[in-house]
């Protein structure tokens, strides 16, 4: 139910007259009070289903709240999962790249001694084991640059400081619930 009021009071001019000509006195004994008062009731008998459909769509909002929330976890837990896996790839790269600029320093050595001696190989090839050894050094630098920042990403990811220290397990994470939840 609604009820609501209203009321004011105004000073009002005298006015006389019929059909054929109205005067208005302004004097100051002419002018008298306006009173004005008005309310209204209002019980709504019925809402014809209103009130139910806004109930039933408060209840959906709820729920599409909720599975945004679940979505929003959903999200940030394939983040972290990336992550994970990014600095593990980049530590997993760095002993594969340690054993290739073995063998190649091995192979310019051995290059190296045959060029010396005069055995068939030439300079374009030591340049071509240079080269290598060159290609070796960047991919080891941009993958210990890249498990730094992966692993400042899962830090931010995880909501850590930048000086938390993490200790990484070598095995697998957990495999998520399936997505999108049921």
């Amino acid at each position: 139910p609604r009820l609501q009021a209203l009321a004011w009071v105004t000073p009002m001019f005298t006015v006389q007259g019929g059909v054929d000509g109205v005067t208005r006195k302004y004097g100051p004994g002419d002018w008298g009070a306006y009173v004005h008062l008005e309310s209204l009731l209002a019980q709504p008998i019925y809402t014809f289903g209103r009130v139910e459909a806004g109930e039933r769509a408060a209840k959906a909002q709820v729920k599409v709240q909720e599975a945004r929330a679940r979505v929003a976890e959903g999200v940030l837990a394939r983040e972290v999962q990336r992550y994970y896996h990014l600095v593990l790839y980049a530590r997993g790269l760095q002993p594969t790249l340690r054993f290739g600029r073995k063998l190649l320093d091995e192979a310019r050595e051995t290059a190296q001694a045959q060029y010396a001696a005069g055995q068939g190989i030439t300079q374009v090839a030591l340049s071509r084991l240079a080269y290598g050894d060159a290609e070796l050094r960047r991919l080891a630098r941009i993958a210990t640059d890249a498990e730094a920042l992966a692993l400042e990403a899962l830090k931010h990811s995880m909501g850590l400081p930048a000086d938390a220290t993490i200790t990484l397990a070598w095995a697998r994470l957990p495999s998520p619930e399936p997505w999108p939840p049921a």
